[in-house]
């Protein structure tokens, strides 16, 4: 992947290999995989736990101003195993490899050339530039090599500070000083003045005091080195008889090196001479075997001569026999080859016959399947057809809604008819008179309990004795709304009933009469929905049996084609009607006899094949017995040319003139001769035995460097003690007793020196208050510098304004200063969450990057964060993208996350995603997928600004 300059996030769920990514990254370029003190177990994080055996290889390729280097980094727990390349390219040169240590240094080099990091060490920030997932408050100073530069924030607040920031704080507390001392009356200054002299007085004693111990161990030297001389000198006295007696092995050595030289020529003498008496000894044997060989093979041969000729008689009679048989087989085969032929012609017969059966089985079920068809189509267009022609009636849902308008119609005359209703009950007896518009008064006694209702078209009058007279209208809507709500709900039935060409002419208020009419009108839907119901049904029989046949056209193609097939049937039978006799036979009887005739059809092809083999096998047999006529018959003469040679070549072997008798002695010589060479050889050897083993060259060399070694640690020791004595006379040359009686009266008179100057010193104390008031005031400047970065990125994470406070010596946080609107809070840092702990951490670190930054040559630095918030919420995750963004102007930083990625106003994050990233589900577990066989390689990269160096 590329990193570009300023912030890139990469993105990736859980166990996608986000850390791994990281600690490549560190092996890659923080970290020395050749050091002897590597151990298996920090190898072992980043080794598959389902291969331990794996070699994970990291390859990093980076630019400098002036070159382009690769280094590549094989891991693994085997120490062996492990590898280190670096490949470094400048335009215009060839290209320099390195190995091992070699590229680990020249690595070191070239970030030593930017300013990071020392050349001989491990690069000082590496701690610093990466941060490993949970490591969070544990970036912690804890004196490793590594990090001994860096700052870091522990539970309790402490801190510990770089060497630039301790500077900063030294010079902030002189600065501080000097306008204390300044504000200080003249005598307190004055007894400052005494002070530094007294200081300087105890200066002058402790000088004298410390030339006196010079001289007591100058002392102590002289006796040290007369002891060093006298030890050198027994050395000298034990070395001398080593060196000799190794001299003497030397010699030793070499004699017996010449001696067992020319021991060893003599066996080799000896081995010779046995070897060449061994080699003429096996080839006389050799050519006496060879002729005893060819005189037993001449009689075989003379033998096999004398009885070639009854061998004759008996391969002529076997060939005549082998040629009587050939021919019987292969009448025979012709016999069965016949049959065959006229069985396979009758079954032929009885299949085309069966042919013909079976095609007009077929032609019947096409014309039945073609009726079905007909017959169907037929019962369709007859249901349409009553379809059609039979009544439509509304449906069930329109039918429910012209009984709903019946009844709402009804029910607004109803009341429209009953116009004002008043319901009187009498809680006590009384007297009640009802008075309706254009009535006259009607009067009523009620008693006690007794009820009555009163009713008229329009509004009336209620007088009721000892209440007075009551006005009654008709309620909300009115008589008159009624008529006419009753009106239109009429028009508007009437208007759903004349699309059936139905009138409200008949008694629909009459409720047996308007059943009758829903009645009617059901049954006519009911016979509708019927005939409808009859036509799908013919319908759906048509599409099952298409379904099943195929459409009309396709079975009426279908009957073509079978009835053609019947003639052809017929047509190929014709040829056999005067071989069998068919007859009106069935279709069982006429497949009975096919399958009887292909069965004797079958047996009768596998007689005539059977008979064919033993024709080939006779006729086989009948070749071989010819060739063995021939061959017997060409023997004689085979074995008289074979007699010929042998007699030549014993003519040959027989021509040295040597008799078999002078042969046999030869050969008795020769084994003497053997013998005597043996003996002599064992004689050398033993000889060569009692010498010992072999004095090679390299022993006497070894020998000979035994002895110069000892002879180089004499020359030693002789140079060291001359030294020795040198350094005696020098030292014997000061009178050390003298000078220790001068130092001690010095001492005695620098005392009472400073006995005086110590009188003065009391002034000091008038200082003790002052400086622990501006100890107090010097902590506070010292903060100013980190809250003017810190403060601001912890207020922008937190939601509100943040300031730390430190302790006098500038090195602890002490607590943490929040601002709530006008309100100010002081906690004690360590009773903060390990959240915000993390975050200071966090904001530290970002701090010391920048301050590093600005003193290198390219001005930017790269750092990589692996989720430097797993203790943290959402909410302070919101702040996150600000401080980036701040951060991003000098820094580069590689923020690695398993959260979405940190919005950041106005700045381009390059987006790196591993692995598949849904945006709106929440993660799920996947099975684990098998191990990679490949590590992924990483190519990290950036543009040079100003052709200065850029790590990434």
């Amino acid at each position: 992947m590329t990193l570009e300059t300023g912030l890139n996030v990469l993105q990736g769920r859980n166990e996608v290999g986000k850390s791994s990514i990281v600690e490549a990254i560190d092996w890659a370029l923080h970290r020395d995989i050749t050091g002897a003190r590597l151990k298996a177990e920090e190898v072992r994080s980043i080794v598959p736990a389902s291969d331990p055996n794996a070699r994970p290889s990291v390859e990093v390729e980076l630019e400098f101003s002036d070159c382009r280097a690769s280094i590549l980094k094989i891991l693994g727990e085997d120490a062996g195993k492990r590898e280190c390349r670096l490949i470094i390219r400048r335009d215009g040169q060839a290209d320099e490899f390195f190995d091992r240590t070699e590229a680990q240094n020249r690595l070191r080099a070239l970030f030593s050339a930017d300013g990071l990091g020392e050349e001989r060490a491990s690069i000082a920030g590496g701690a610093l530039l990466i941060s490993h997932q949970g490591e969070s408050i544990d970036f912690l100073c804890d004196g490793q090599a590594a990090i001994r530069s860096t700052i870091g924030v522990g539970n309790d607040g402490q801190i510990a500070l770089t060497a630039r920031l301790e500077r900063a704080r030294t010079g902030i507390e002189a600065l501080r000083k000097k306008e204390m001392l300044q504000d200080l009356e003249s005598s307190a200054i004055q007894t400052a003045r005494a002070g530094t002299e007294a200081a300087r007085a105890r200066d002058a004693l402790l000088q004298a005091c410390e030339q006196r111990a010079h001289f007591v161990r100058v002392e102590r030297e002289i006796e040290e080195l007369r002891r060093q001389i006298e030890e050198i000198e027994t050395q000298l006295r034990e070395i001398t008889p080593r060196e000799n007696e190794a001299q003497q092995k030397v010699e030793a050595l070499g004699a017996l090196l010449i001696q067992q030289g020319e021991a060893d020529k003599g066996v080799l003498l000896a081995q010779g001479a046995e070897r060449e008496a061994k080699i003429a000894l096996d080839e006389t044997r050799k050519r006496a075997d060879e002729i005893a060989r060819l005189r037993d093979l001449q009689f075989k041969a003379k033998a096999e001569l004398e009885n070639s000729q009854s061998a004759l008689l008996e391969a002529e009679t076997a060939l005549q026999e082998a040629s009587k048989c050939c021919d019987e087989a292969a009448t025979r085969r012709d016999e069965t080859q016949q049959s065959a032929d006229e069985t396979r012609h009758c079954a032929d017969a009885w299949r085309h016959y069966l042919a013909v059966f079976e095609a007009q089985v077929a032609l019947k079920t096409e014309r039945k399947s073609l009726e079905t068809l007909e017959n169907l189509g037929a019962a369709v267009r007859e249901k349409q057809k009553e379809r059609d022609v039979a009544p439509k009636a509304p449906g069930f849902e329109e039918m429910r809604v012209w009984r709903a308008a019946f009844e709402t119609l009804k029910n607004l005359e109803s009341e429209a008819a009953r116009g004002v209703q008043v319901e009187i009950l009498a809680q006590t007896a009384l007297e009640v008179g009802w008075k309706a518009d254009g009535a006259s008064l009607q009067k009523q006694s009620l008693g006690e309990g007794e009820r009555t209702a009163f009713g008229a078209l329009g509004a009336g009058v209620l007088k009721i004795a000892g209440v007075g007279a009551l006005r009654i209208k008709t309620g909300a809507r009115g008589v008159e709304e009624l008529k006419a709500e009753v009106e239109t709900a009429r028009a508007a039935l009437e208007k759903q009933l004349g699309e059936w060409k139905i009138g409200l002419d008949f008694a629909w208020n009459d409720a047996e009469k308007l059943d009758s009419f829903f009645v009617a009108w059901e049954t006519r839907r009911t016979f509708f929905e019927e005939c409808e119901r009859a036509w799908k049904e013919a319908v759906e029989d048509l599409k099952r049996e298409e379904n099943r046949v195929g459409a009309l056209s396709e079975a009426q193609k279908r009957l073509a084609a079978r009835e053609e097939e019947y003639l052809s049937a017929k047509n190929e039978c014709k040829p056999f009607e005067g071989t069998i006799e068919f007859g009106e036979k069935k279709r069982a009887e006429v497949k009975a006899a096919f399958e009887s005739a292909h069965q004797d059809a079958k047996n009768a092809l596998a007689l005539a094949s059977r008979a064919r083999n033993d024709a080939a096998t006779c006729a086989q047999k009948l070749r071989a017995a010819e060739a063995h006529w021939h061959q017997v018959k060409a023997r004689p003469d085979a074995l008289r040319e074979a007699i010929a040679e042998r007699e030549n070549e014993l003519a040959r072997l027989e021509n040295d003139e040597i008799t078999p008798e002078k042969r046999s002695a030869l050969l008795d010589e020769l084994n003497q001769t053997l013998a005597r060479a043996r003996l002599d050889l064992g004689d050398v050897q033993s000889r060569r035995r009692e010498m010992g083993d072999s004095v090679s060259s390299w022993k006497l060399e070894e020998a000979r460097r035994a002895a110069a070694l000892i002879s180089e640690t004499r020359e030693v020791l002789t140079k060291n003690e001359v030294a020795k004595r040198r350094d005696l006379f020098h030292a014997c040359g000061q009178d050390a007793g003298a000078e220790i009686q001068r130092l001690e009266a010095q001492i005695e008179s620098l005392e009472t020196e400073v006995a005086r100057h110590e009188a003065r010193l009391r002034g000091l104390m008038l200082l003790d208050a002052a400086l622990q008031a501006e100890r107090a005031r010097l902590s506070r400047d010292l903060a100013g510098p980190l809250n003017e970065k810190i403060g601001p990125w912890l207020s922008n994470l937190r939601g509100k304004e943040t300031r730390l406070t430190f302790d006098e010596a500038g090195s602890k946080i002490e607590s943490v200063l929040s601002s709530v609107g006008e309100a100010t809070f002081a906690l004690p840092f360590g009773e903060h969450s390990e959240g915000f702990k993390e975050q200071v951490a966090f904001a530290l670190r970002l701090l010391l990057a920048r301050r590093i930054a600005g003193h290198l040559p390219s001005k930017r630095l790269p750092i990589v964060l692996d989720d430097p918030f797993t203790q943290s919420d959402s909410a302070r995750r919101g702040g996150l993208g600000e401080v980036l963004q701040d951060a991003a102007t000098s820094l580069q930083i590689l923020f690695v996350t398993c959260h979405d990625a940190p919005k950041i106003a106005g700045l381009e994050a390059n987006l790196i995603r591993i692995g598949a990233w849904d945006e709106t589900a929440p993660a799920r577990v996947k099975s684990a997928p098998k191990p990679a066989k490949k590590a992924e390689k990483i190519v990290m990269e950036t543009a040079l600004d100003g052709e200065t160096l850029a790590l990434f």
